[in-house]
């Protein structure tokens, strides 16, 4: 018959918050459900509540690498805010809720500051990390340091072409071929290739007709 036990609704153990018995396992060993601080809810065995070896979901390990990595003397620049803040996307805060669910996550050297800081090195001024392919997570292979403006242009929504085989956002390769995005619009419409459309002549101010540069 199972031993009697103390209800331990309500109690906290770290980040734990007990909210009910759950039932009992192997050994006939308790497990409670919990809820952690972030939200997460997930059955616990009462020995690891109990001797700390459960201290939470999981989902403070950064803040648990952060602390080991404060003699690095860099808490408080901006490549460590855009890396604090990477970690913070991730779990869904800060306005960005749609991370989990589309797993956008981080490679699992990056939840130390210093593998980030190999990898990416000093935030250069007036850029911040940007992820180059939006349906991946972070990882060296997957970030850079962009201006704000190179970063509106990698939005998940952001149209592409190619020209002269070269892949750009349609506002960026508007810029280099000197020509406006009403008319390429205008001539994509009609069915142009990208490639015809953006290396068509077009007639200049004093009606002459003018080549694209290439």
């Amino acid at each position: 018959m199972p031993m009697p036990f103390r209800d331990k609704t309500g109690q906290v153990f770290s980040s734990w918050t007990v909210l009910e018995f759950a039932g009992r396992v192997k050994h006939n060993k308790q497990i409670w459900k919990c809820r952690c601080d972030c939200g997460t809810e997930r059955n616990v065995l009462i020995n690891s509540l109990m001797n700390g070896s459960s201290k939470s979901c999981g989902h403070n390990q950064y803040q648990i690498s952060a602390a080991k990595n404060t003699k690095h003397g860099m808490a408080s620049t901006p490549t460590y805010k855009s890396w604090h803040s990477m970690i913070q996307r991730t779990e869904g805060k800060g306005g960005h809720e749609s991370y989990p669910a589309r797993k956008i996550g981080i490679c699992k050297e990056w939840l130390s500051f210093d593998a980030f800081f190999a990898d990416m090195g000093i935030r250069p001024d007036g850029k911040t990390l940007d992820r180059i392919d939006n349906s991946k997570g972070y990882s060296k292979e997957n970030c850079r340091w962009a201006t704000i403006k190179e970063q509106m242009r990698n939005r998940s929504n952001t149209t592409y072409v190619v020209v002269n085989n070269e892949k750009l956002p349609i506002t960026a390769a508007c810029e280099k071929y000197k020509i406006g995005i009403s008319c390429i619009r205008h001539r994509l419409r009609k069915g142009m290739s990208a490639q015809e459309a953006f290396t068509k002549q077009t007639r200049n101010s004093h009606g002459n007709r003018s080549k694209q540069s290439h």
